[in-house]
């Protein structure tokens, strides 16, 4: 497994700008959508974080803060990267970055085709199956010891 660089990403920087690109590609375009104005400006307050393979962003996720709660959105890993431990890495660096700003649990919304990935990851599902942007999603949750 190769290793990558993990980033905390500053809102409206060249690196944010690239993972915005990532995102819309990865999550956004096979659903029909676009990323608007106003749903960017409510990142102003989230925790950004990237992964790199030298200076190309290969992967992101970002965080809600309520308190000791993180919950965990907009996870996109490119491609040519999925299923070669990408994914693993930034999750891994996440948890370890939440807990010492003093996070307790993460949560998250998580596509159906993503459930086995969190599942090995130490999430567990926790309610029965919703829709979210027209796909099936389940709460995914884990408590950070």
């Amino acid at each position: 497994m190769d290793k990558f660089e993990f980033k905390i990403i500053p809102f409206d920087s060249p690196d944010y700008w690239n993972l915005v690109r990532l995102r819309e590609i990865i999550l956004r375009l096979p659903l029909f959508k676009r990323f608007v104005w106003d749903d960017l400006m409510q990142e102003k307050e989230e925790l950004i974080m990237g992964l790199f393979d030298g200076d190309k962003i290969i992967g992101c996720m970002q965080f809600m803060i309520k308190g000791h709660t993180y919950k965990m959105r907009q996870v996109a890993i490119k491609q040519t990267y999925q299923s070669k431990g990408a994914g693993t890495q930034l999750l891994q660096h996440a948890e370890a970055h939440i807990k010492t700003l003093g996070g307790e649990k993460i949560y998250c919304h998580a596509r159906d085709t993503a459930v086995n990935f969190y599942k090995k990851n130490g999430y567990t599902i926790k309610g029965e199956m919703f829709y979210e942007v027209g796909i099936e999603h389940y709460l995914m949750e884990k408590t950070l010891v």
